[in-house]
């Protein structure tokens, strides 16, 4: 009886330790199992939650900057127009004092020659030779500063100008980045390719309208034979992941391949 009993006892005791290791489980099976593997996964979800949410504050900050370079450039814009109608109302201000010195020239031509007429011998016509000459020259004075405002308005609209095209550019890089799209106009090729690892460098980053998260396809002789979906964006280079099983006929991607945005099916 009493080897009965420690024989139970010993089972009981093996079936406990075995449902002990069982519930513990491990940290590398699919599904996780038992606490252990349910710990590791919930330690990977919360570190790629935060990786999302890194990534997530880069993008925002590079968005908020382009926003204040955008009200930096509406600021000048608004600032060159204030110039460019000061400028205005001064020429008026000169063609109004033109047109009144070309009516005193006229009258004292005038005037010179009735008196002329009139008194013939009669006075010093020097004196009103020498004050219409006078006049002359500040008529010629004021065409003189009417044309340096002329100038100066056209560098002033062109700057304006120029202004307003990098304000569009900003708009445009605002509109992509928010899309999630890289430009629809880009064409550019494969810089380096890193098979092991499973992604690409390109030629070109903002300065060809790349977005990060974009997706581009990959073009050889005018025919799609893979895709990329873009991982990092700088400058003038930008990195890219293979789409797994996007290409054509298990081929590969080669530096020089031909890149576009996504074409919408």
């Amino acid at each position: 009886m009493a080897n009965i009993f420690a024989i139970l006892t010993a089972l009981v005791l093996a079936v406990s330790g075995y449902l002990a290791y069982a519930n513990m489980g491990d940290d590398i099976s699919t599904p996780p199992r038992g606490y252990k593997g349910w710990i590791k996964q919930r330690q990977d979800e919360q570190a790629s939650l935060g990786r999302n949410q890194a990534a997530l504050a880069k993008v925002q900050e590079n968005l908020n900057n382009t926003e204040t370079e955008l009200a930096d450039f509406e600021g000048k814009n608004k600032t060159l127009q204030v110039e460019v109608d000061a400028q205005l109302e001064k020429n008026m201000e000169l063609t109004a004092k033109s047109e009144a010195k070309k009516a005193e020239s006229e009258s004292k031509a005038a005037e010179v020659a009735e008196k002329e007429e009139a008194t013939k011998s009669i006075g010093d016509p020097e004196e009103i030779i020498a004050k219409l000459k006078r006049t002359q020259e500040q008529l010629a004075l004021l065409d003189a500063s009417i044309g340096e405002g002329t100038a100066k308005r056209a560098g002033l609209e062109s700057e304006k100008a120029s202004t307003q095209v990098s304000i569009d550019g900003l708009k445009g890089q605002i509109n992509l980045r928010v899309s999630g799209k890289s430009d629809p106009a880009l064409r550019t090729y494969v810089r380096n390719v890193y098979p092991g690892l499973g992604f690409v460098t390109i030629a070109g980053g903002d300065n060809k309208g790349i977005v990060k998260g974009s997706t581009l396809d990959v073009i050889r002789d005018g025919e799609v034979i893979g895709k990329l979906q873009v991982t990092t964006v700088e400058a003038t280079t930008s990195a890219a992941d293979i789409v797994p099983d996007s290409l054509i006929g298990g081929g590969s991607i080669v530096a020089g391949d031909i890149l576009v945005a996504e074409k919408a099916n």
